[in-house]
């Protein structure tokens, strides 16, 4: 096998998680610019850095000064909560109705067997 196949294939069983890896870095970004800017002695705005006085603590001191910071947390916080339970109620409902769904059906062939590429997808569940 030469370098070049060697190569393609590593790619090849690695793409997905090089994609992912990608995607995160993508998605974290903004939180590590805020997060970077946060020590920013800035003036009127926080665009660019300021380097006179940078890096600074002077933000961290009091993170509930600014009015309704910590409020706007707290209700932040309890919206998460309150979606992460619904997905997983919603996620252990549809996991129970496909198990009832496919109990009933083992000898019957499915309904959408027959659509092309559903096929697999519902038969291999």
């Amino acid at each position: 096998m030469s370098t070049g196949q060697r190569l393609k294939f590593w790619f090849a069983e690695r793409f997905a998680m090089i994609v992912a890896l990608l995607v995160l870095f993508y998605l974290f970004l903004p939180v590590l610019y805020t997060f970077v800017f946060s020590f920013n002695n800035y003036k009127k705005s926080n665009i660019s850095w300021n380097p006179e006085g940078s890096p600074t603590l002077e933000h961290w001191q009091n993170p509930c000064g600014p009015p309704g910071l910590c409020e706007s947390l707290g209700t932040s916080i309890k919206v998460g909560g309150i979606a992460t339970l619904v997905a997983t109620v919603l996620g252990y409902g549809a996991q129970q109705a496909r198990k009832l769904y496919h109990a009933g059906n083992r000898d019957k062939e499915t309904p959408s067997a027959s659509t092309g590429w559903l096929s697999t997808s519902v038969n291999n569940w």
